[in-house]
C-alpha cells in the first residue's frame, strides 16, 4: 500500500511542477503583453512613426504610410519570447513614438533590400521585464520597399 502512495505523491508532484512550469515561461507571460502593445497601436495614439537603418538612414512615415504600418502590424504574430535578452545586432528598427510611451521594432537586414520578417521589441512601458519576437512578412516588405525608394531618392538623412 505505501508504495502505490509513493508513486501517487509522485505522480502528483510531477503534474504540480509541470503547471508550475508552464505558467511561468516567459512565452505565456509576453503573449499577453504583445496583445496589449497591439492593441495600443491605434492611429489615435500614434504620433510618429519613424525607420532607422544602419545609424545613418531615418526615415519619417507619411501619416498614410503609418496607417499602413499600423495595420500590418495587427496581423503580425507573436513568434516566441527573449527575455534572456540574447540575439544578434539589429541593422535598423522602425520607431513609434505613443501618445505615453515609445516603443520600437528592431530588424536585421542582409541589405535594403532584403530584411528579415522577424522583428524584436520590448515595450517597457507595458512590462519592464518584456522582450521578445513578432513575425510579419508584410512589415519586412514594406520596409524594404522604403528603404529602396529613399535609396533611389539619393537622400541619406
Amino acid at each position: 500500500m505505501s508504495e502505490k502512495k509513493l508513486r501517487i505523491w509522485t505522480l502528483f508532484l510531477i503534474v504540480v511542477f509541470l503547471i508550475a512550469l508552464y505558467t511561468t515561461s516567459d512565452g505565456r507571460k509576453d503573449r499577453p503583453v504583445w496583445k496589449e502593445l497591439r492593441t495600443s497601436l491605434t492611429t489615435d495614439n500614434v504620433k510618429h512613426v519613424s525607420i532607422q537603418y544602419l545609424s545613418d538612414q531615418t526615415i519619417t512615415l507619411s501619416h498614410e504610410e503609418q496607417q499602413a504600418v499600423i495595420a500590418i502590424l495587427q496581423d503580425a504574430s507573436f513568434s516566441g519570447s527573449n527575455r534572456e535578452h540574447f540575439g544578434s545586432t539589429p541593422d535598423g528598427a522602425i520607431s513609434f513614438e505613443l501618445q505615453q510611451g515609445h516603443v520600437s521594432f528592431s530588424f536585421c537586414a542582409r541589405g535594403p533590400d532584403d530584411v528579415g520578417s522577424q522583428f524584436e521589441t520590448a515595450p517597457s512601458h507595458i512590462d519592464p521585464e518584456s522582450q521578445f519576437y513578432i513575425r510579419s512578412g508584410d512589415l519586412a516588405r514594406f520596409i524594404e520597399n522604403r528603404l529602396s525608394t529613399k535609396s533611389n531618392e539619393g537622400t541619406v538623412k
